[in-house]
């Protein structure tokens, strides 16, 4: 039987033998091999050998010190021994710059992730985007400036009776409006009022959808949290959204995940996932505004990098059910030390970044606030 007669999962199952940098190759035999190599399947059973002898591993982006670092971490073992903590994240953790020889990536501030591809802000305000499972980065190049204090956010356009997707960036300007962010176009938000007291306001979760470039409507939560709590996403596995809630009075952290998350429908795990007292292990609460964490399914626990020892110290908290706990060090801090450790989970992907990327500004009217909104395609 031909090659071309196989049936799909089988082809996938051959082709992804294929070594990464054989990849183009692939693509270039036919239309029906270059579709299927887009697809998501194809891109979990390449990653899935590629990984196969390093089990128990996985893949995080650790911006820190204005530089963004591709990590393996194996937390296996980390309930029985506490240097075994430390060199799972440490002596196993492979630190990739995300510069090349066209490219210079330096003084990166903040990372977004969507399908394996990074969208990286710079101190001086330039958009690149890369892809270091492939070893690409671009730079986007913009009509207009932007400033630092801006919100971002990276996602793709469903394309109908097609695997190839429409990467765009979403740009917020309106500083009353102020989201947190996810990598898929999921944000934390309160409801504001002009005048009056602000600390107990409505809050919700919102979705900009890339696909009708309108948001959503409000995503209801498994808390109520106060303007004084902490209240953080992150992805998992790109499949579901975890949120970390910390209370500001008690020190008590929640974590929790959904079951189902859509543009316009979400529901949660009717138990959470973690819930711990911080108040006897660290005694403050976790930053507000720009922290960040992933979370380990398989070992119950979540990891928070922050920035300690009065600020002199990178750190990586490990928390987990009874009480677990353990800090590990990452090490000396830059001159930069006003910016704290940023991690997100990370699942490679072999999207391929076009050279000139084409751009379009477009202005939209939410909730009756104004909020202009920049998109590129990649």
């Amino acid at each position: 039987m031909a090659m071309s007669n196989l049936p799909r999962d089988l082809l996938e199952e051959v082709l992804s033998r294929v070594p990464v940098k054989s990849i183009a190759a692939v693509r270039s035999t036919c239309k029906n091999w270059n579709s299927l190599t887009y697809g998501q399947s194809f891109t979990k059973k390449l990653y899935g050998k590629t990984m196969a002898t390093k089990e128990k591993e996985f893949l995080v982006v650790m911006t820190m010190d204005l530089e963004v670092y591709l990590m393996r971490v194996n937390l296996h073992g980390i309930h029985k021994d506490d240097n075994n903590v430390k060199s799972s994240i440490m002596q196993k953790a492979k630190l990739i710059r995300l510069n090349d020889d066209r490219v210079r990536v330096d003084d990166i501030c903040k990372v977004f992730h969507c399908d394996g591809l990074l969208l990286c802000i710079t101190i001086g305000i330039r958009l690149v985007v890369c892809n270091p499972y492939c070893g690409q980065t671009r730079c986007i190049k913009t009509r207009r400036d932007y400033h630092i204090t801006d919100n971002y956010a990276l996602g793709h356009e469903k394309m109908k009776n097609s695997p190839l997707r429409n990467y765009k960036i979403l740009v917020f300007h309106d500083k009353s409006f102020l989201p947190k962010f996810l990598g898929n176009t999921y944000w934390f938000a309160r409801e504001m009022y002009i005048h009056g007291p602000r600390i107990d306001l409505p809050d919700f979760l919102i979705c900009f959808d890339f696909t009708t470039e309108r948001f959503g409507p409000r995503l209801h939560l498994p808390f109520h949290s106060r303007c004084v709590d902490t209240v953080t996403l992150a992805s998992v596995r790109e499949e579901q959204l975890a949120v970390l809630f910390q209370v500001s009075k008690t020190l008590i952290l929640e974590v929790w995940i959904t079951t189902k998350i859509e543009p316009n429908a979400v529901s949660w795990s009717s138990k959470v996932f973690l819930e711990v007292n911080m108040s006897p292990l660290t005694g403050f609460q976790f930053n507000r505004s720009f922290g960040s964490f992933f979370i380990v399914e398989e070992k119950n626990v979540v990891v928070v990098p922050i920035k300690g020892g009065d600020f002199k110290r990178n750190l990586a908290y490990i928390i987990g059910k009874d009480e677990y706990f353990k800090e590990v060090d990452l090490g000396v801090p830059s001159s930069y030390i006003y910016f704290s450790p940023h991690v997100c989970s990370y699942v490679p992907s072999l999207v391929q970044i076009k050279k000139d990327a084409q751009v379009m500004l477009q202005h939209h009217n939410v909730s009756a606030e104004k909020h202009h909104e920049f998109c590129a395609s990649l």
